[in-house]
């Protein structure tokens, strides 16, 4: 999977999910209150919500490092997999379609990252 074009979608699809996993992570910090609540009514403990901030802004920045990119997604892939479950068995507002859309734009960049590491060296 190599040629321009194919870089260009990557990049775009990383800065998405840096930007929006980045500010998803430090909104558990800045609106603390809302998400602790949240986490607690979901069934989570307390402090979830610090760690998964915490975790998020790691994989956001991970992104942006191409030999850490595949384990950054791969956290985030994580996080966005339990969060899909959790919207979908708990009450709350936050819909199913934002988990979804952070499933597949990280799957791309790992099936991008993971085929770009296959190619013969040339």
């Amino acid at each position: 999977m190599s040629g321009r074009p194919v870089t260009v979608v990557l990049w775009l699809v990383t800065a998405w999910e840096v930007l929006t996993m980045g500010v998803a992570g430090l909104s558990k910090f800045g609106n603390a209150d809302f998400w602790t609540s949240s986490f607690v009514a979901w069934g989570y403990p307390p402090w979830m919500s610090s760690v998964i901030g915490a975790l998020e802004i790691a994989g956001a920045l991970a992104l942006l490092v191409p030999v850490a990119a595949i384990g950054g997604a791969g956290l985030l892939l994580a996080i966005m997999a339990v969060a899909l479950v959790t919207v979908l068995t708990q009450p709350n507002t936050l819909g199913w379609a934002a988990p979804v859309m952070h499933l597949v734009l990280l799957s791309f960049i790992v099936w991008v990252r993971l085929a770009r590491r296959r190619l013969p060296a040339r």
